[in-house]
């Protein structure tokens, strides 16, 4: 049921910044529980019979479709992997897209083609599996990795991070950065 709460969020707004806000407008939520908006968007847990019925009101579904349905798969057979080399795209970090192509083999011009919506070929496709550590193809074609709420590329991952350290009280930092320095082996 996550994955189409999540992409009814996609459709509504692609900034994932944006989901648990708009998740608690949604299900009439305070300000203060966006939390638990966080925790239904992540899977962690499961809205109440309650808010299923209102969020399927809201967005328009029956609340069958919204816990059992796969909504993804109706915008056509090839939208997930068109949507998920998007996000790869969107978020390959600090290298530029002439880069990447020259990483990928192919023009950059083919970045371009495939942001627009044309599928890449099967070399291609096994070229952006390997380069962002994905598990193998199918997780590429099949696993809408587009609406995921957590990073996916290193990028990504690597900004999460600097983001929530920063965010960190000075206090908190001094206790956590022990267990970071041995978890990132330094020294």
């Amino acid at each position: 049921m996550s994955v189409n709460i999540r992409y009814r969020c996609w459709e509504a707004e692609p900034n994932r910044q944006m989901w648990p806000s708009m998740l608690a407008q949604w299900l009439g939520m305070s300000s203060d529980q966006l939390s638990q908006a966080v925790a239904i968007l992540c899977g962690e847990r499961d809205p109440t019979p309650a808010q299923i019925d209102l969020l399927a009101a809201q967005l328009a579904l029956d609340p069958q479709d919204l816990m059992f349905g796969n909504l993804v798969t109706q915008r056509g057979p090839n939208e997930v992997l068109k949507q998920n080399v998007i996000r790869l795209l969107d978020g390959r970090g600090e290298i530029n897209q002439n880069q990447l192509a020259e990483t990928l083999d192919v023009a950059p011009a083919t970045l371009t083609r495939w942001r627009k919506g044309v599928v890449p070929d099967k070399s291609a496709k096994e070229a952006l599996v390997k380069y962002f550590g994905l598990s193998g193809l199918e997780e590429l074609e099949k696993r809408p990795l587009f609406l995921s709420y957590t990073p996916v590329t290193h990028a990504e991952r690597v900004a999460w991070l600097v983001e929530h350290i920063r965010k960190l009280r000075p206090r908190d930092l001094q206790e956590l950065f022990p267990a970071l320095m041995r978890l990132l082996d330094v020294f």
